[in-house]
């Protein structure tokens, strides 16, 4: 838990920068806004599944099941942004 909440911790200042500084002047508001409410509700659903999996837990291990779960999901999530990314462009050097 703690190594998720350290996750969270550290993509959501860079989210936020990142929809602040692609979204044009007049828009950055409304971009602010719906990352915050995508945020919330990815959080609202991850708890939802997370409870949907544990279903009635009686012992700490079973907790191990969902926990890798949802480290599994945050890795192919990982990937996912990492092959969505878009490249960054070659600099060629100017020097002659």
């Amino acid at each position: 838990m703690a190594i998720i909440g350290v996750g969270a911790a550290l993509a959501n200042p860079q989210l936020s920068g990142v929809v602040l500084a692609l979204a044009p002047s007049t828009q950055a508001g409304m971009a602010s806004a719906v990352t915050f409410i995508v945020r919330q509700a990815g959080f609202a659903i991850s708890i939802a599944a997370l409870g949907l999996t544990l279903g009635a837990v009686n012992d700490a291990a079973e907790f191990a099941q969902p926990f890798a779960l949802a480290a599994l999901v945050a890795l192919l999530g990982m990937i996912a942004a990492f092959v969505l990314l878009p490249a960054k462009p070659l600099q060629r050097s100017t020097q002659a």
